[in-house]
């Protein structure tokens, strides 16, 4: 005798009531029309305040777009939808991370009636999907006593297993028989539940592979024998399965026994496909080998360029002083008298070769930094006021010809800092040439030098083209020209920075930069006063 629809329909909305997972039932376009207690608890609303809401309604943003992109178009064409993930929105604005599987009821003609939907607590699956072999373990004990109770529990079991499609659930007798092959296992192995249900399990996780697995247990490969291993191994393994179509796949398999009291009634397989996982990872395994050689690669060059600078460095010091020498016999008249456009090349011929003794040495400096070996420095206490002064005059030389003003401000009193003078007058003059050489005319460089609690402080600023953030966080990098250097075509190595960082930091102190795009630079050089880098020296 047949059941009226209705009241099926009404027998499963009540079991659907008291089911541990969540439940609601829409209308065809969305609106809820039913919902069960656990999902109120779960989500902190009462019944009446869920029903007539749109299921978008208890969406996120993202799931509100997946929703009108995936979810509705799919239980309009397909009339059902396995394992859609979202999150639920509680009453207290929290998420709730979940699986959705809806199917759509059509009327007997065939027109869409409603859309149950099984709602899953995404956030405990592996213990829920336990506690549900726990479940069916209890109602299996309770087929001798209720023989109608067992029925309905038993097809309430088969229904939630075959709504987790992500998930291969596999369970056979104590003979290894299947009896029950969930939709996750059909939609993952290619066979129909009804092919496989009342034959030998073996053949679906294929011969050859029971014997590897067996081998790799140290047992023989009858099935009684490895799943009893399996189940003692206790944790999942990989097995590589051929699908119905052919395609082999990588599947995570455990392996529990179902028991009655002491008496084994059967087994579980559950698993899941890891396939695409696993080739992810192979693929992150190699990009991290590419990876590796590519840093590497670039190290073994970084080493040959310092190997390339420093060899020039060394080799192009003897031709320069020869240049400079013949140069300033040229100079002072020892070859004979020269005219004035005569002296002039010879000025700028020293003036030039003068510069590229400066840039070979700071080569050669930052060579000996990048190899730790030690730099000499000479330490004895100079008047870092009386240096800056004295520096005016190369910094004037520079600035010939140029309308940029040159302002030097020092106190009257000495300012004492333990340094090696040579090195100290190259910090002075290579901030200073930066400034003279980025500060375009009808602009000013003020050099300023205070003594300050904080130690002997040397500030070279300008009002100049500037940097942008990004080029003044990557300043001091050796040979590093910001972009508005290279767009103005301003002359320059970029060594100047990375040289003074170097040199102050042998001396104890500390730079800062500090610079606008289009209003200057600033750089900040505190050194320690001469007592207190003579106790850090003994210390």
């Amino acid at each position: 005798m047949s059941v009226p629809e209705g009241v099926l329909e009404e027998e499963l909305a009540l079991l659907y009531d008291e089911a541990p997972f969540g439940y609601l039932s829409t209308t065809p376009d969305g609106y809820v029309v039913r919902v069960n207690a656990t999902l109120c608890t779960w989500l902190g609303f009462g019944a009446d305040e869920l029903l007539g809401l749109h299921l978008t309604d208890l969406l996120t943003a993202g799931g509100r777009i997946y929703h009108e992109t995936h979810y509705a178009p799919m239980v309009q064409m397909q009339g059902f939808v396995r394992e859609i993930a979202v999150d639920l929105v509680r009453a207290d604005r929290s998420r709730l991370p979940v699986l959705l599987n809806a199917t759509l009821v059509r009327t007997p003609d065939g027109e869409p009636r409603l859309v149950r939907v099984a709602v899953f607590d995404a956030t405990q699956r592996r213990a829920y999907e336990r506690e549900l072999v726990r479940a069916r373990d209890e109602q299996g004990a309770e087929l001798k006593a209720r023989a109608e109770q067992a029925a309905s529990a038993t097809a309430t079991v088969s229904q939630i297993i075959d709504a987790a499609t992500n998930t291969l659930l596999i369970a056979t007798d104590a003979d290894m028989i299947v009896t029950h092959f969930n939709r996750g296992a059909e939609q993952m192995l290619g066979h129909a539940a009804e092919d496989v249900v009342g034959r030998p399990s073996a053949g679906i996780l294929g011969v050859e592979e029971t014997r590897r697995q067996a081998d790799a247990l140290g047992v023989t490969p009858e099935s009684a024998i490895i799943v009893a291993a399996l189940v003692r191994h206790g944790r999942p393994r990989d097995w590589r399965i051929t699908t119905r179509s052919g395609e082999t796949r990588t599947m995570s398999l455990s392996f529990t026994e179902i028991r009655d009291g002491q008496r084994l009634i059967g087994y579980l397989c559950a698993g899941e496909d890891v396939s695409v996982r696993l080739r992810i990872e192979a693929a992150q395994a190699a990009a991290l080998a590419r990876e590796l050689e590519s840093v590497a690669r670039l190290q073994e060059a970084d080493r040959m360029k310092d190997e390339v600078v420093s060899t020039i460095s060394h080799e192009l010091r003897t031709p320069i002083a020869s240049i400079r020498g013949y140069g300033e016999l040229l100079a002072d008249g020892d070859l004979g008298e020269l005219t004035a456009a005569q002296s002039g090349a010879v000025e700028k011929m020293l003036r030039n070769a003068a510069r590229l003794s400066a840039l070979v040495e700071d080569l050669l400096h930052l060579d000996r930094i990048g190899s730790a070996e030690e730099v000499p420095l000479h330490l004895v206490p100079h008047d870092l006021a009386a240096l800056v002064v004295e520096a005016r005059d190369s910094l004037d030389q520079l600035a010939r010809g140029r309308d940029v003003t040159l302002d030097v401000r020092v106190p009257d009193e000495p300012v004492l800092v333990l340094s090696d003078a040579q090195a100290l007058e190259r910090v002075v003059l290579n901030l200073g040439d930066n400034a003279l050489k980025f500060t375009q005319d009808g602009g000013t460089v003020t050099l300023t030098v205070a003594a300050t609690d904080a130690g002997c402080v040397l500030t070279v600023a300008d009002t100049g083209i500037g940097m942008s953030e990004e080029d003044r966080t990557r300043a001091r990098g050796r040979f590093y020209r910001s972009s508005e250097a290279y767009r103005l075509a301003v002359p320059g190595t970029g060594l100047g920075l990375s040289v003074v960082d170097a040199i102050v930091a042998a001396h104890g102190g500390s730079m800062e930069v500090e610079s606008t795009l289009g209003v200057g630079t600033s750089v900040t050089v505190v050194l320690p006063t001469s007592d207190a880098a003579a106790v850090s020296a003994t210390a």
